[in-house]
């Protein structure tokens, strides 16, 4: 377990304690762990918490939640929190309250196309869609950057980040699997949306929709639909039996555009959150 500290989040203004790296055996051993956390947090002065999370939105947060609904079936794909089920438990255990949930969404419906009749307008009023080699993507970074800023400034807990530090995150990690992102410009060549999307084959063959972003402008309403359209014609195309639609708000649009799409839901997360009173007795 490590604690950090971030100042000032979406919605809280003051200092905010962070548990991350959490990954108990054991419910008892993780409500131990927690009673720490509470404890130095309070010498500290800090009264709220928020878990789990590693630092930022941009980093390792959440965990699974019980689920009666959700696949035990399907492996742990790349990028989705850690499935232990001892964590939620004990985040409750040690009276934390349940403050934001999450799910991924799997369809095997790659035919549906809802977006067929806002592409038209789209392409109409000038907006233009591209599927960028790994040169073109990362030419396109800072415009990636600064789209996804504006479109979280106000979401749950993100934490932006200065573009060089964005872009030095990004030197470590590898490319994105050619043939798999997409990016929207409007007129001027100003871009608008993009999604950042990979094949993978732990359990078949499919594709993970990792992280679609779309500005929040009148102008361009329906491309989030448009988008998802591309990406699976693109995986029917290239016989993938499935899309997995990742680690969506339930909040967000992208849930509910989700649900056009056949899916049912894989698994729920959760991020947790406690006020720590005056004196916290362990």
């Amino acid at each position: 377990m490590i604690l950090r500290e971030a100042a000032n989040l979406p919605g809280f203004a003051g200092a905010t304690g962070l548990v991350g790296d959490f990954s108990p055996a054991s419910v008892d051993e993780g409500v131990s762990l927690l009673q720490q956390a509470r404890a130095e947090f309070r010498r500290r002065g800090i009264r709220r918490l928020l878990g789990p999370m590693n630092g930022s939105t941009w980093d390792a947060y959440r965990c699974l939640l019980p689920d009666p609904d959700s696949s035990s079936s399907v492996p742990r794909f790349p990028g989705e929190p850690e499935l232990n089920a001892h964590v939620a438990t004990a985040f409750q255990a040690a009276g934390f309250r349940l403050c934001d949930r999450y799910e991924s969404r799997l369809t095997r419906e790659l035919s549906c196309r809802p977006g067929t009749r806002v592409r038209e307008r789209l392409v109409r009023s000038g907006v233009e869609i591209t599927r960028p080699d790994t040169l073109q993507f990362r030419q396109a970074l800072p415009a990636i950057h600064a789209l996804t800023l504006r479109a979280f400034a106000t979401a749950p807990h993100f934490q932006p980040l200065p573009l060089p530090v964005f872009l030095a995150r990004l030197q470590g990690e590898a490319p994105p699997e050619p043939g798999w992102s997409w990016l929207a410009y409007a007129p001027h060549g100003r871009l608008v949306g993009y999604v950042y999307s990979y094949p993978w084959d732990g359990w078949g063959q499919g594709v993970i929709l990792k992280t679609m972003v779309v500005a929040n402008e009148p102008a361009v309403r329906g491309l989030s639909a448009v988008l998802t359209d591309e990406l699976h014609a693109r995986a029917a195309e290239q016989g993938k039996q499935w899309v997995i639609h990742a680690l969506m708000h339930e909040n967000n649009g992208s849930a509910s555009i989700s649900q056009r799409y056949g899916t049912t839901r894989l698994r729920s997360y959760g991020l947790f959150e406690a006020f720590l009173p005056e004196t916290d007795s362990p």
